[in-house]
């Protein structure tokens, strides 16, 4: 199977924290945020920091669409694409 993309970021959106993980060649790392807005742009530039160019959101539950809602557009804005 060919690579599609060297490295992943996924991202686990709880009612008061976002777990995001990333995996590259070099392993795997996983680190929590909180859900408020005042952390988005540490979360952003953890995931910038790692290479990550696309998001994995998993979307199961409610609490995704309210972050999604309020947060996708910087998100995009910083160069990286969410993906469900």
């Amino acid at each position: 199977m060919d690579i599609i993309n060297e490295r992943a970021c996924t991202m686990d959106v709880h009612k008061d924290s976002i777990t995001v993980c990333t995996v590259t060649s070099e392993g795997k790392e996983i680190q929590t945020f909180s859900i408020k807005p005042v952390f988005l742009l540490q979360l952003i530039d953890w995931i910038k920091k790692h290479g990550c160019t696309h998001v994995a959101l998993e979307s199961t539950g409610i609490f995704w669409k309210e972050f999604h809602k309020r947060h996708a557009a910087q998100i995009a804005k910083s160069g990286m694409e969410i993906v469900y």
